[in-house]
């Protein structure tokens, strides 16, 4: 298949799913990063996680990325208290399938996130968990629900020490528009393990745009998720990430282990090019993806 200008690839895997390789330009280059896009058109439950399933299947299976029996922190974007239907946070039916998929191949799984911070105010997190559904779910699942409250300094900022305590990470943002970076996406997303108000430090010492780009790259750089699912079921465009943005059906869903890959398809689906996300251009500049 043709490339575009942006160098994509895309091969169909048989199900309609199309499966896309990112050709860096590089010559006798052995791999290229790899992004899976996978159709999903509810958030019913048995629907969401054959979607899943594809989205990680399309990529080689689970255990090309988690080793059987790890301590797996999973990471979705519980941004706000406000339930799934108003497209701000992660489904919950999302994470479900994660789990189950994860608990197939014996993994201790850990749900936890470290929700938005707006000058002193912190959103109570138990509430957060509540009522986005996080914790119904994994109250079915009997899976272990966490606060970011304990961290561990690295550098410029505090990591959460979840971190710490388990083998990987898999994060599962949500598919949205940033009216500050522009897109809140598989890098973006990382910036939920800061804890507490030093993400309001962050914010305040790190104000120019490329300056709090190279923080979000910073931390991505430490906490190098295995493993990014972007629920772009549901998704917002307009003034994200909040509730100034506007739902749109999207149905989509998008994975793989290369956050700047990721981060450029996602741009590239909203009409923005990957250059434009200055978290992506500094990604890239330090070789951290393609």
């Amino acid at each position: 298949m043709q490339k575009d200008s942006l160098g994509w690839n895309e091969r169909n895997k048989g199900d309609g799913s199309p499966f896309l390789e990112l050709d860096s330009g590089k010559e006798n280059r052995p791999l290229y990063s790899k992004v899976s896009i996978v159709k999903c058109d509810s958030y019913s439950p048995l629907v969401v996680e054959q979607a899943v399933r594809n989205t990680i299947n399309l990529l080689g299976g689970i255990t090309c990325f988690v080793k059987p029996g790890s301590r797996v922190l999973v990471k979705p974007n519980l941004l706000m208290s406000r339930p799934p239907e108003c497209g701000i946070t992660t489904h919950p039916e999302v994470v479900r399938a994660v789990i189950h998929i994860l608990k197939e191949i014996n993994c201790k799984v850990i749900i936890g996130d470290g929700p938005s911070v707006w000058g002193q105010y912190i959103e109570n997190v138990d509430e957060v968990y509540d009522i986005t559904g996080i914790k119904k779910v994994c109250q079915d699942e009997a899976v272990t629900l966490v606060n970011f409250d304990k961290r561990r300094m690295r550098d410029k900022f505090p990591l959460t020490t979840w971190l710490d305590e388990c083998d990987c990470l898999i994060s599962l943002p949500k598919f949205k528009t940033h009216e500050f970076t522009l897109i809140t996406g598989a890098i973006k997303n990382l910036f939920g393990l800061v804890s507490g108000t030093y993400k309001t430090e962050l914010h305040k010492n790190y104000f120019q745009p490329s300056e709090f780009a190279k923080i979000l790259v910073d931390i991505y750089q430490e906490a190098r998720p295995v493993l990014t699912i972007i629920d772009g079921i549901l998704a917002m465009e307009g003034d994200g990430p909040a509730t100034a943005g506007k739902t749109r059906q999207l149905n989509l869903l998008l994975g793989g282990a290369d956050c700047v890959a990721l981060d450029t398809v996602m741009a590239k689906i909203m009409g923005i090019s990957g250059q434009e996300v200055l978290s992506t251009k500094e990604a890239a500049l330090r070789g951290l993806g393609e």
